[in-house]
């Protein structure tokens, strides 16, 4: 049960924020009419905002002291601003572009501070949960088969939602759709809370901590660096596919209908790649060369979208299932990746930052999707895209570009870089080993 609720707050939030992440540029540019040069500076901004935040977050929530814990509250307390943020973001009024522009800064920004508050300290409380790297991968694993199967949700509905509700009014049918998801969010968030437990205590502290000692600390963990790099550049790749899908069926392959069975089949393939993470892990030996070789698929399955045509339907469809399989292998291992780190830090420094591990580690993914998705609409942007006309044979081919070798440069970058993770299995046991005996004698 209590693995479940864990899963479930992923769920919730990939149900809420997969919104923002694959449609909500194409909102603002072919619904709201924002220029897409505009929109992928705003996106830049506030999403770097967002990247600051999170650390802000994690000492926040570190220092929390609940009878619930330390992370576990913050579940319940951030539902109701996360469904009516959600909602004012799509809330758009009328008036000029200047306006709209400044109104979408300003929701887009509050949007994405409430989820940092949500969704950090969900996942730093896997690091909490359980001692055992063994079971935090577990925990992982349950994790994102919840973040992939909500990633279903909006990526099969959110189409016909919006043309149900709105009844030809698009605007007024994603209002109604983010107030259906935000609420099924909360539910979710609610279960997750009442689930779990947090067990894991760090060791008597003999002097007090502070931001800048916490810091400094972050910094000097050289295992956290190497997988915040990774993951940020593993990000920006992903965030360009993710952004660019809707337009590339739209204009690219004519049929923007399809776009929602191709990324639902990709999360299907990324769920079967979630559940079989363990035993890739044993394959490889240890997490660590597992991640290499991921990153590796990934940046090929990428690759090979560049050869296929706006005909090639079924060459598109099988490159995403390879290619989304591996990304589903990618997040619960460094997920589970980070909760090492954290023991790492204990181990190093004697002092434990579970929250700010992941919530700077969340800051360096964001980072990724921030650089990732404003790179999008910039290179759009350059090449000339118009929405909702017939585009130029230079958009159409950036298009092609931005879906397939962009993408895959940025997740082979990622391979080089995890080539110097110093963490294999034989240290992470002696890690845990030295961790659990110092736990009983202080």
């Amino acid at each position: 049960m209590e693995r479940t609720g864990y899963a479930s707050g992923d769920f919730a939030c990939s149900m809420y924020w997969v919104v923002f992440g694959q449609f909500l540029m194409f909102f603002y540019t072919d619904v709201a009419g924002l220029p897409i040069a505009a929109v992928s500076t705003l996106l830049l901004v506030t999403r770097f905002w967002d990247t600051i935040n999170d650390p802000i977050m994690g000492l926040v929530a570190d220092r929390t002291q609940t009878r619930h814990g330390k992370y576990r509250p913050w579940l319940i307390w951030m539902i109701g601003p996360m469904i009516i943020s959600g909602v004012l973001v799509f809330t758009i009024p009328d008036g000029s572009e200047n306006f709209k522009l400044v109104y979408a800064f300003v929701t887009y920004s509050v949007v994405g501070m409430v989820y940092t508050a949500i969704n950090l300290p969900y996942a730093a409380l896997m690091g909490v949960m359980s001692p055992s790297p063994s079971e935090r991968t577990t925990l992982a694993t349950f994790r994102y088969i919840g973040s992939f199967t909500g990633n279903f949700v909006p990526q099969l509905s959110i189409l016909a939602l919006v043309a149900f509700i709105g009844g030809g009014n698009k605007q007024f049918g994603y209002v109604g759709a983010m107030t259906v998801y935000g609420v099924m969010a909360g539910l979710l968030f609610y279960f997750a809370f009442k689930a779990t437990r947090e067990r894991v205590q760090p060791v008597k502290e003999k002097r007090k901590s502070s931001v800048r000692s916490d810091m400094g600390y972050l910094f000097r963990n050289k295992p956290w660096l190497i997988i915040a790099v990774a993951g940020a550049l593993s990000l920006v790749a992903m965030s360009i596919k993710n952004a660019i899908a809707i337009y590339y069926f739209t204009y690219y392959v004519g049929d923007q209908g399809l776009v929602s069975s191709f990324l639902a089949v990709g999360t299907a393939s990324a769920m079967v790649g979630i559940v079989l993470t363990k035993k890739i892990i044993r394959f490889f030996g240890d997490k660590r060369r597992a991640y290499i070789f991921v990153n590796l698929f990934i940046s090929l399955g990428y690759a090979v979208f560049y050869f296929a045509g706006p005909e090639s339907i079924a060459l598109l469809f099988a490159m995403q299932v390879f290619a989304m399989f591996f990304s589903g292998l990618m997040m619960p291992l460094m997920f589970s990746m980070y909760a090492d780190t954290a023991d790492y830090g204990e181990w190093k420094f004697q002092r434990r930052t579970t929250g700010l591990i992941f919530a700077s580690g969340t800051s360096a993914l964001k980072l990724g999707m921030t650089l990732g998705g404003a790179f999008c609409g910039w290179i759009l942007a350059f090449f000339g895209y118009i929405p909702n006309v017939e585009q130029s044979a230079e958009s159409l081919s950036s298009m092609v570009d931005l879906m397939s070798w962009i993408p895959a440069l940025f997740a082979l970058a990622a391979t080089g870089v995890l080539i110097l993770y110093p963490l294999d299995a034989t240290k992470e046991q002696i890690i845990t080993k030295e961790l659990s005996e110092r736990r009983l004698n202080s």
